[in-house]
């Protein structure tokens, strides 16, 4: 009689197959990941607003309303890749604004229907003027030649 194991003696047997994929088989799934669907931002704690980034994209002047339903005007960058919400949601644009300070160096109106590169921080929409998920204050304005 040959040796016996715990296999044998709990009647258990462990059988390995090893199947081959037909050629041409996808043999398994990328070990990189997916590339993001959309550009992080730097959001602090509260999620409500983020640091200074680069928004690139091409600008356009819309008309809105307010929570009166009055006619508001406003500025929108269509981003060339979506950036991510504070809930990392894909957001393809974002409203723009100049503050009174940056005012007399950001050209907003002038560079209507055109490609931009737009710098400054941004926050989450929160009041009735805000007309997008992601507001950004324009602190300098390129525009592409």
């Amino acid at each position: 009689m040959g040796p016996i194991t715990l296999a044998s003696l709990l009647g258990l047997v462990v059988t390995f197959q090893l199947a081959v994929p037909p050629a041409g088989a996808n043999m398994a799934p990328p070990l990189l990941p997916e590339p993001a669907k959309c550009t992080p931002l730097r959001w602090d704690a509260d999620k409500t607003s983020a640091a200074e980034a680069v928004f690139e994209g091409k600008l356009a002047a819309v008309i809105g309303e307010d929570a009166a339903g009055r006619k508001e005007p406003f500025w929108v960058l269509a981003l060339t890749k979506p950036v991510c919400d504070p809930d990392g949601k894909p957001v393809p644009e974002v409203q723009v604004f100049a503050s009174d300070e940056a005012r007399p160096r950001v050209d907003l109106a002038g560079a209507v229907g055109k490609r931009v590169s737009a710098t400054g921080p941004s926050f989450v929409e929160m009041t009735a003027h805000h007309h997008r998920p992601i507001v950004v204050e324009v602190t300098k304005l390129v525009v592409a030649k």
